[in-house]
């Protein structure tokens, strides 16, 4: 495990006590904003960067998977020079979503390439997934990765946080989540070995 306070988060902070992983996604890596913020990643020690096609992402840029050259011709470039930083830890957020409407299949196909440069760089992979918990089990088993997978914003029961973590697929925890009840119990039971802690979108810490 890397030793950062906030592994998943789409702020800044001013604290340079606190290290953070700092959320890239589609619109940064099109629109070019990804060269500022591996600027500012190498001026501040605790900034870290973290690159993915998000699941969302497929809706709002619909030529990632109805263009089969678009990923290769516009993203795949940008993103591995973002992955090749030494600032950049990890590949996502990427994932599978049954709960919007962008067929399954496509996004499998998108995640299992963010997979492969997970693999192939040696970076963790951050993810999303919604009512695919077997799944990223079993592409887990498929893949066996060495790389640490995290389970983005975990918020199921202690029986699901058992199997991903019997698998070796780590989770990680909104912040908020220790003064909730069932999660709060779900991270002891876990122990600090299995877990991270985000912001996301929240306020930061």
């Amino acid at each position: 495990m890397f030793k950062i306070n906030d592994i998943h988060t789409h702020h800044d902070y001013n604290d340079t006590n606190i290290s953070y992983l700092k959320n890239l996604r589609t619109a940064d890596i099109l629109s070019g904003n990804y060269l500022s913020e591996l600027k500012t990643a190498e001026l501040n020690h605790n900034k870290y960067i973290s690159v993915g096609i998000h699941p969302w992402d497929l809706s709002d840029y619909k030529e990632i998977i109805e263009d089969k050259n678009f990923f290769n011709n516009k993203l795949l470039a940008p993103i591995i020079q973002i992955i090749k930083h030494p600032k950049c830890l990890a590949i996502g957020e990427c994932g599978l979503d049954k709960c919007i409407n962008v067929d399954i299949d496509a996004q499998m196909t998108i995640f299992k390439k963010q997979i492969l440069l997970s693999i192939e760089y040696n970076k963790s992979l951050i993810i999303h997934a919604v009512k695919s918990f077997n799944q990223i089990i079993e592409l887990h088993k498929e893949y066996n990765p060495t790389q640490e997978w995290i389970i983005h914003g975990f918020r199921s029961n202690s029986v699901v946080a058992k199997q991903l973590t019997n698998h070796g697929i780590k989770l990680s925890f909104n912040i908020k989540a220790k003064n909730d009840t069932k999660l709060g119990e779900i991270i002891k039971m876990l122990g600090e070995n299995n877990i991270y802690f985000e912001t996301d979108d929240d306020d930061v810490i």
